[in-house]
C-alpha cells in the first residue's frame, strides 16, 4: 500500500504507512530506503536526512543509502557532505558509476580541483578506459588534454541523459536554441521553407522547433541513439542520422543551405577540420553555418593574444575557446561575413556560462 500511495503522489500517507512498517519490522533496509525516498519526494529534507542516518547507523555498509544521502545533502546545497556520502557509496560498491559522476559534479560546486583529480585517478585505477573518466582527466594535465570529446564519451554521457535531458536544461536556463533562432532571424535567410537545413547534433529536437520553417528537407545527426529516439517522437525531421558530425560531413559536397549548431560544438577542441567538412557540405558559395561556443572569456568575446590558447578543457567535460582564434581558423576556412554575439548558454555550477553565436557565410574558394 505504501507504494500504492507512493505512485499517487501521496507521499505523506506513504511515509506515514513504512514508519509503521519500520517500527513491526526494522531490519528490513528496504522499508529505510522507502521512508527516505518518500520523505526527499515530500520535500522534507531534514526529516529524510534524521531518517538516513538512523538508517546508516543500522545498515552501516549499505551503498544505496550513502547514495540517499548524498542526494539529500545535494538538495541543501551541502557539497562537501554530499560529496563524502557519493564516495562511501562507490566506496561500498565499485559498481556504482552514478555515485562517482555525482561525486566529481559535488566537487566541481566546491571548486576544489586536486580532490576532483584525485577522485578521477581513482576512478580510473577502478576502471582504466572508462570513457567519462578518460575525458575528465584531460582537463587536469595538459599533455592528456584530447583535441576533443571521443565518441563513447558523447554516447555515454547523452545516451543516460536522454530521458531528463530536457528538464535539465530548463533548470539551468538554457537559451541557446532560442538565441540561436532570434540570430537567424536576423541573417538574410529566405523564410519560405526551401532550405536544405542540417540541425548538427540535433539531441531531442530543441532547436529543430526553430529550424523547421526555414527547411524544406530538414536534416538531423547525433552520436546518441537515445537523443535521437527523442527527436523522432517531435516529428519535425525529414532524416535523422546516428553518426559522427565531421565523418558525416566530410563525405557530403554542396548538401546544405544552412547548417546550424547548438550546444555541440563544445564537445570539440581543435575544430579545424569540422569547419573544413562543414565547407564542403555547404553550397560552394552562400551556404551559412550558425553555432554557439562557449568563452574562454567572462565576457563572451576573447581580445586578441597569442598567448592565449585556442582551446582548453574544462571539469564539466566541454571545451571553451578563444573566439578571436575560431575566427581566424574560420577565415582560413574559407568563411566569410563572420559575425559574433555574445551569449549566455547556460547556467554552469550556479553562474552564466558565458558563450558566443557565431554565423559566417561560405566563400567562393571551395576546399
Amino acid at each position: 500500500m505504501a507504494r500504492v500511495y507512493f505512485l499517487l503522489d501521496r507521499y505523506a500517507d506513504s511515509a506515514i504507512l513504512l514508519q509503521k512498517l519500520i517500527e513491526a519490522t526494522p531490519d528490513h533496509v528496504e522499508y529505510w530506503r522507502n521512508l527516505i525516498l518518500a520523505l526527499e519526494s515530500d520535500a522534507k529534507i531534514e526529516s529524510g536526512l534524521i531518517e538516513c542516518h538512523k538508517a546508516i547507523e543500522r545498515f552501516s555498509k549499505d551503498a544505496s543509502l550513502y547514495r540517499q544521502l548524498g542526494d539529500l545533502c545535494k538538495a541543501k546545497d551541502d557539497w562537501h557532505n554530499a560529496a563524502d556520502a557519493y564516495r562511501n557509496c562507490f566506496e561500498l560498491d565499485e559498481t556504482r558509476e552514478d555515485a562517482r559522476k555525482l561525486q566529481i559534479a559535488m566537487l566541481r560546486r566546491v571548486g576544489n580541483r586536486d580532490a576532483i583529480r584525485d577522485a578521477l585517478d581513482q576512478w580510473l585505477q577502478a576502471s582504466p578506459n572508462h570513457p567519462i573518466a578518460v575525458h575528465l582527466r584531460g582537463a587536469y594535465s595538459v599533455s592528456t588534454t584530447p583535441t576533443r570529446a571521443s565518441d563513447d564519451y558523447v554516447r555515454e554521457v547523452f545516451d543516460q541523459f536522454a530521458d531528463t535531458f530536457d528538464s535539465q536544461l530548463t533548470a539551468l536556463q538554457y537559451q541557446a536554441p532560442r538565441d540561436l533562432a532570434d540570430h537567424l532571424l536576423r541573417l538574410p535567410l529566405p523564410k519560405d521553407g526551401s532550405l536544405r537545413v542540417l540541425d548538427a547534433g540535433c539531441g531531442t529536437g530543441l532547436l529543430g522547433t526553430w529550424l523547421r520553417p526555414y527547411a524544406e528537407k530538414l536534416i538531423g545527426i547525433d552520436l546518441s541513439s537515445q537523443m535521437l529516439a527523442r527527436a523522432e517522437k517531435l516529428q519535425l525531421y525529414d532524416e535523422l542520422s546516428e553518426a559522427e558530425l565531421t565523418a558525416y560531413l566530410g563525405a557530403m559536397k554542396d548538401a546544405f543551405d544552412l547548417i546550424a549548431s547548438t550546444d555541440t560544438l563544445n564537445y570539440f577542441g581543435d575544430l579545424r577540420m569540422f569547419f573544413l567538412a562543414a565547407r564542403k557540405a555547404l553550397r560552394s558559395a552562400g551556404g551559412w553555418l550558425v553555432f554557439t561556443l562557449e568563452s574562454s572569456s567572462k565576457t563572451g568575446v576573447s581580445s586578441p593574444s597569442n598567448e592565449q590558447p585556442e582551446y582548453s578543457l574544462e571539469p564539466s567535460g566541454r571545451y571553451t575557446h578563444s573566439i578571436e582564434r575560431i575566427v581566424e581558423i574560420l577565415k582560413t576556412s574559407s568563411f566569410d561575413e563572420i559575425e559574433v554575439v555574445p551569449c549566455v548558454i547556460r547556467q554552469e555550477a550556479g553562474k552564466d556560462a558565458p558563450g558566443v553565436i557565431i554565423s559566417c557565410k561560405s566563400g567562393t574558394v571551395d576546399v
